[in-house]
């Protein structure tokens, strides 16, 4: 199983302001219309801490491949180019997890 983690900090010079709720709200949209998705978790810093940022995704995919399809679907890029307005994208990782520790947790 591939987990998919990417981090983003909200621009303070956004016209109109754009909140962390918004954004949480366009990103969790995918779920319903991506297929591929095995779980999606959007989560909103709680704690200022000199390192944090404001928005994480966590979602994981059964393959590569379908982490690949996700990144292409005309659903994402349109959420793509909504994030690429109000936020800086801090960093990515994917990695791999084993499959039966995840649907046992």
């Amino acid at each position: 199983m591939i987990c998919h983690v990417v981090m983003w900090d909200i621009k303070k010079d956004v016209t109109p302001p754009v909140s962390a709720h918004q954004i949480k709200a366009n990103l969790e949209s995918l779920k319903e219309k991506i297929g591929e998705i095995v779980s999606f978790e959007v989560g909103i810093n709680e704690r200022e801490v000199p390192a944090g940022v404001d928005i994480v995704l966590i979602s994981r995919f059964k393959t590569f491949e379908d982490l690949k399809h996700y990144q292409e679907h005309p659903a994402h890029l349109e959420v793509v180019a909504f994030l690429r307005g109000c936020t800086v994208k801090k960093g990515v990782v994917d990695f791999t997890i084993d499959a039966d520790s995840f649907l046992s947790s």
